[in-house]
């Protein structure tokens, strides 16, 4: 038998979406509609759910509305995380607006105009937010270059040369303020070109961005890009959708600002007018997910028949068990199939809701193995009283000698996950045969 190792990529076509995301999709396109410019919306959800799929939709959806000429919100699509060395983290955006502009645009001599004002608009972000600005200050007027916090205590150093520090703080403060009315005039003259091209009129046309990725950057990144969204960018005309797991990034936050006690959650509040959490998909949307992708993985078609009263399995038991993130889907899918491959002569006598449940907790939860690999019967038990609220999550842990972390609350709402079945007729392997198998196989003890 042979399986494919497919790469985890995001949906962009409806057809592709087999987790029902076009009803979530749909809900955001609505709210869109409605939001006066600017606005900041957030795409909330763990890594992995979807945030980029639903806002790859969006984007396809906004450019329909374009092409059939229904609405003008422009899409924009920033993967912002490739950008994390930037030492300004406007010119991301900035960029990707340039890029749009020579993409929609012909050539003429408006765009050359409106090129040179994107100029004007990129070099006073520059010099005003990078902290280039203050350090070519400092440096051009005292020899050494520092921060507008360092001042105060060098004073002695700074004292020779105050009259012309001044004159360029003053310079440096003008650009700053600038800034955001540098990017509204850019902005509203782009509109207005697209306005000629489309034949609408130029309240007509809003750019919507769409920033993909935040939660990877590092969390000085994060919340510069915040900032910058928050007090130079949010002009008329413009949309933001941050897609971002609002855990990592409310958690850097805390860290970045641990002297002040800076709550992440009030943090990010002030940043995103409305956010939308990607939901999670119903059983049958993840037993019909898992099965598309495993007959992806399986490109021979006599496999396929072959293993299909085990992919209907699987995909039941993702369902069930509440597994339904879709890159964690795809990963341990390919574990399984892995698994059949290794076990599958002479013959196929795995139960394989076992293996899947076993895949599951090796890959994701692996101390909760652990504790299965020492006393499979009576880990089923405990666990299951702990999904229910019969017992504690501070005594399980104790008694075992584990941390279960951030897994607390995924295992209550994965019950099923830990209910391993006992063989159903003499012969068959039992529940400390699968998870010896499963353990060999992932080396996980």
């Amino acid at each position: 038998m042979r399986t494919l190792y497919l790469p985890d990529v995001p949906i962009v076509e409806d057809a592709a979406d087999k987790l029902d995301l076009k009803k979530f999709v749909s809900s955001i396109h609505g709210a869109l509609s409605d939001a006066a410019a600017p606005f900041v919306f957030g795409i909330f959800g763990d890594w992995g759910v979807g945030k980029t799929s639903a806002m790859r939709l969006l984007e396809r959806k906004l450019e329909q509305d374009v092409t059939a000429g229904v609405a003008y919100n422009i899409p924009i699509w920033i993967n912002i995380w490739k950008y994390e060395n930037e030492l300004d983290m406007v010119y991301p955006i900035l960029f990707e607006l340039k890029r749009d502009f020579e993409k929609r645009l012909p050539i003429s001599e408006a765009t050359t105009s409106l090129m040179k004002d994107f100029v004007r608009v990129a070099g006073a972000s520059l010099f005003a937010l990078a902290d280039l600005g203050l350090r070519a200050v400092t440096k051009q007027a005292v020899g050494e270059a520092i921060k507008v916090k360092d001042i105060v205590y060098h004073y002695d150093l700074v004292a020779p040369a105050v009259g012309e520090l001044e004159q360029r703080l003053e310079a440096w403060a003008t650009q700053v303020t600038q800034l955001p009315q540098l990017y509204e005039e850019f902005v509203d003259t782009y509109a207005h070109q697209l306005a000629r091209k489309f034949q609408v009129e130029p309240s007509c046309i809003r750019l919507v961005f769409l920033i993909d990725d935040l939660d990877r950057c590092l969390p000085d990144t994060v919340i510069d890009v915040l900032e910058r969204i928050k007090n130079f960018l949010s002009v008329n005309r413009c949309v933001y959708f941050l897609a971002v797991n609002q855990h990592v990034v409310q958690q850097g936050i805390r860290n970045k600002f641990a002297s002040v006690e800076l709550d992440g959650r009030e943090y990010l509040e002030k940043i995103v007018n409305y956010s939308f959490h990607v939901p999670e998909p119903l059983p049958d949307a993840v037993s019909s997910f898992a099965l598309g992708r495993l007959n992806e993985l399986l490109p021979d078609e006599k496999d396929r028949s072959t293993l299909q009263p085990h992919l209907q399995n699987f995909g039941q038991i993702l369902g069930a068990c509440g597994f339904s993130n879709p890159r964690k889907i795809t990963r341990i899918l390919n574990r399984y199939l892995a698994f059949v491959l290794r076990h599958s002569s002479p013959s196929y006598v795995w139960n394989t809701k076992n293996i899947v449940r076993l895949l599951i907790m090796a890959e994701y939860f692996p101390a909760v193995f652990q504790v299965f690999w020492a006393n499979a019967s009576g880990a089923k038990e405990e666990l299951l009283a702990l999904a229910d609220g019969a017992s504690t999550f501070p005594a399980f842990e104790a008694k075992h000698g584990i941390s279960l972390g951030i897994s607390r609350e995924r295992i209550a709402g994965m019950r099923q996950l830990f209910d391993l079945q006992a063989p159903f007729q003499p012969g068959e392997p039992d529940i400390k045969a699968h998870i010896i198998a499963v353990a060999e196989f992932t080396r996980v003890r």
